[in-house]
C-alpha cells in the first residue's frame, strides 16, 4: 500500500551503501513526517520514535520501527501508527496578566 506522504521514508543499509539501487529501502507512512523528530529507545531491538509532522494532523502523530534486517538483507517490518488511537496531547499553558 502507498500513502501520500511516504516520500522521504527510507531505510538504510550501510553495508550496501556502495550500490545505491539496493541500499535503501522505501518505508511507508500515514501522516506527513516532515520536520518530525525522533530518537532510538535504548531497548535491545533498537527501536525508533517519531514524533510531530509538518501538517495539523501530523503534528501529534506517533510512529514507532522497529528494525528488523541485518547488514546485507533489507528489513521488512513499517513504521506502525494509527494516528486516531494513539497521539500526543496539546497541553497549552495561558499565562494571566
Amino acid at each position: 500500500m502507498k500513502f501520500p506522504n511516504s516520500t522521504g521514508a527510507y531505510e538504510l543499509d550501510l553495508s550496501l551503501a556502495h550500490n545505491f539501487s539496493v541500499a535503501w529501502r522505501e518505508m511507508h507512512v500515514k501522516t506527513d513526517v516532515f520536520c518530525a523528530g525522533s530518537v532510538i529507545l535504548p531497548d535491545k531491538a533498537g527501536r525508533q520514535i517519531n514524533v510531530g509532522g509538518w501538517s495539523l494532523e501530523s503534528t501529534f502523530g506517533l510512529r514507532l520501527f522497529t528494525p528488523d534486517g541485518e547488514p546485507g538483507t533489507n528489513g521488512t517490518n513499517d513504521w506502525e501508527e494509527n494516528y486516531p488511537s494513539l497521539s500526543l496531547q496539546a497541553n497549552i499553558l495561558h499565562h494571566i496578566t
